[in-house]
């Protein structure tokens, strides 16, 4: 019953937290909209539609939207991330009402008479049961739904992605070379060699030495902001005193006190003329890194230089489509082939390291599902609890899942900065890197870590002396922690998700920011402007729901209803987001899908081998060899819909020929991949706000 406690508060206090939220929301978003819903007002050409009306009206218009208009709107990275949680909602509704109608009153008839929760879970059903056929029939129909959902998923994804990639952008026509040996050291050379294979080369930039430059730019850039914030002040009380700076001295000791807007334009003149200085030294002796962008007339040069090997070097080219000039990392393109080995294997090292120091914190929040061993430890709570059953609820509850959310939150910078020094050339690749690194991460310390708290490095010393124990080890784990789990779902899905949308700290940091900080209208739009999607934060704990949703929904089918709710309200929240809130930072043209399904098929795979091992625990000696199939099914399934990925790789050949009625070299922009400190504007262009955004604004 003190589980029963634990969920009941756990409930309570996550419904309250998600009304309280609700209701700030349909507050502040009103009042609000350069915060709450900034696309509205920045995006002139093609706008969002106006949310409706009425308390829900943001609800309706999200939903109301449909694919082509969202997509046009939000771009691929957007539309394929809400399709996945449209189709996790439908594919647990499915699997659900199965649990409803089939598992719970078999459960409920287990002959095992235990009580409240347990009662409907499969600890309540006897060993060597009849019973089991049911929850083996559950695990093929679980598996089946999940698949059909993901087929349709990746069948959205082929053809959307096709017609991105034929949409012939500058980047389709280009290719990333990295690995130039000391022969291929100029453009002129680069561009020979590519000429011999290709006839339709249009240009070669090479990555370049740039660091002074860039210093000199970001020193210029700051004295030109100064100068818009002083002119901006000078502009809004013209009848005040002129403001002053301090020029000289030491932090704010001495100095001499001078016009500000004087000494900021003379400031920017002097940078000027030492960033042009600089752009003369670097184009007139230039020193060039190993890695070049190469752009061609046709897709189809693109696509063909991006498959094949082009040298019979030891060290061959690395060729690879181009990332959008926004989004290279410069700074990696420096780095040779051995550099980035070397770098990969540390990293890699170090991620595992960071995952054995987790299991410590991670361990001990579990142990916290349990008072008896939490009161074993700390002696003085078991007298306190009882005092206060309510107080036992949320300890049980509430706390061990609000603060395992805490430890995850430290993560995805980490990740983010190991996946970037592992030398990746684009923050595309960076963050797929370290979603996948985040939500390994997640498997270990926040599923099978929480399973085996009690024991953990008994656990892994018996997993590498016998590596087959750990089905046995998850039969035997999986029912106890049911309910732990289910209250990590229900925190993510009823409060988690709803708080993702307030943005109350954002809004209190945006008044601060425009009364006392931002003056210029530069510095103004900079604090309106909207945030850009975290996916490193916020994917790997959905496709974790995924598998918590398959693993516990046959074992404790209590926990569908909340992954229903999870997805539900992720798919309405992430629409008006997207709409509304977030501006990408980077567009991958949906590539976060293939990694999201591999993700949910392995957690579809420890599924089926959790239920291996709990059939053999709970004597299910026809059941459990009857899983074996469905794993084989389900890896040659895997197997089957990954020969699709190469599809949103490369475009299709045939599509291409006819699109390339085409473009000629006119047509593309031989610039366009020059590194950005080399096309710098060095004339002050002052930034200027929509009409609604100046109106509200001063």
């Amino acid at each position: 019953m003190a589980g029963d406690d634990g969920f009941v508060v756990a409930l309570a206090t996550n419904v309250a937290i998600m009304a309280i939220v609700m209701v700030l929301f349909n507050f502040l978003w009103r009042r609000f909209p350069k915060v709450y819903t900034p696309r509205l007002l920045l995006e002139k050409e093609n706008p969002p539609p106006t949310p409706a009306p009425g308390i829900f009206g943001w609800i309706r218009t999200a939903l109301k939207v449909d694919d082509q208009t969202f997509l046009e709107q939000v771009g691929m990275d957007g539309f394929m991330w809400t399709v996945f949680f449209r189709c996790m909602f439908q594919a647990f509704c499915i699997c659900s009402l199965f649990a409803m109608i089939v598992l719970i009153p078999v459960n409920s008839n287990g002959g095992e008479d235990l009580t409240g929760l347990d009662s409907i879970s499969l600890s309540n059903v006897t060993r060597a049961s009849s019973r089991l056929w049911a929850h083996l029939i559950s695990c093929y129909f679980f598996t089946g739904v999940i698949f059909f959902y993901l087929r349709k998923t990746y069948m959205v994804y082929i053809h959307e992605r096709a017609k991105h990639v034929m949409q012939g952008l500058h980047q389709h026509h280009t290719v990333l070379v990295r690995d130039l040996g000391p022969a291929f050291n100029t453009p002129q050379k680069v561009y020979d060699a590519f000429a011999k294979m290709y006839p339709d080369v249009v240009s070669v930039h090479m990555v370049q030495e740039l660091t002074d430059l860039e210093g000199k730019i970001k020193r210029r850039d700051q004295a030109l902001y100064k100068l818009e914030h002083f002119q901006a002040i000078v502009t809004k009380y013209p009848h005040k005193a002129r403001p002053l700076t301090r020029v000289g001295g030491y932090v704010c000791c001495g100095g001499e006190k001078v016009d500000a807007e004087t000494y900021f334009f003379d400031l920017l003149t002097r940078r000027n003329a030492k960033v042009k200085e600089e752009i003369k030294q670097v184009t007139e002796l230039p020193k060039y890194g190993p890695s070049a962008l190469v752009t061609f007339a046709s897709i189809m040069s693109a696509s063909t230089a991006a498959q094949v090997n082009h040298t019979c070097c030891a060290v061959p080219w690395t060729v690879t489509p181009a990332p959008h000039i926004e989004d290279i990392v410069w700074e990696n393109l420096w780095m040779s082939q051995s550099t980035r080995e070397v770098r990969h294997s540390l990293f890699k090292a170090a991620t595992w390291a960071l995952i054995v120091f987790y299991v410590i914190p991670v361990a001990f929040v579990a142990t916290l599902t349990t008072l008896q061993s939490l009161s074993d430890k700390v002696p003085f709570l078991a007298d306190v609890v009882d005092v206060s059953p309510i107080l036992k609820g949320f300890l049980e509850g509430f706390l061990p899942t609000l603060a395992l959310l805490v430890f995850m939150m430290l993560l995805p910078a980490i990740m983010c900065y190991f996946a970037k020094h592992e030398g990746r050339p684009d923050k595309v690749s960076i963050n797929l890197a370290a979603v996948s690194k985040m939500y390994n991460f997640q498997i270990i310390n926040v599923f099978f870590v929480s399973i085996i708290a009690g024991s953990v490095f008994d656990a892994i010393s018996n997993i590498i002396d016998s590596p087959t124990s750990i089905i046995t080890l998850l039969g035997e784990s999986i029912p106890r922690t049911g309910i732990f789990f289910t209250n990590y779902v229900m925190l993510q899905a009823i409060s988690s998700v709803p708080m993702s949308v307030l943005k109350f700290f954002k809004l209190i940091i945006v008044k601060l920011k425009l009364k006392y900080l931002a003056r210029s209208e530069r510095e103004r739009l900079a604090v309106w402007e909207p945030e850009s999607p975290n996916y490193v934060e916020d994917l790997p704990g959905q496709m974790l729901v995924v598998m918590l949703g398959m693993v516990y929904a046959t074992v404790a089918p209590i926990i569908l209803p909340f992954v229903i709710l999870f997805f539900g309200f992720s798919y309405i929240i992430y629409r008006f987001s997207f709409l509304y809130m977030l501006k990408p930072e980077f567009e991958t043209g949906g590539l976060f899908w293939p990694l999201i399904f591999d993700r949910i098929m392995l957690g579809v795979m420890v599924y089926e081998f959790t239920m291996l091992g709990v059939f053999g625990i709970f004597k299910g000696a026809a059941q459990a060899p009857l899983m074996v199939p469905l794993i084989v099914i389900s890896f040659l399934f895997w197997q089957h819909m990954n020969k699709y990925r190469g599809i949103g790789v490369h475009p299709p050949r045939l599509q291409v020929s006819e699109l390339e009625a085409g473009k000629s070299k006119e047509e593309l922009d031989p610039e366009a991949y020059k590194m950005p400190p080399l096309a710098v504007e060095l004339e002050p262009s002052f930034q200027t706000f929509s009409e609604e955004f100046r109106v509200s604004a001063v």
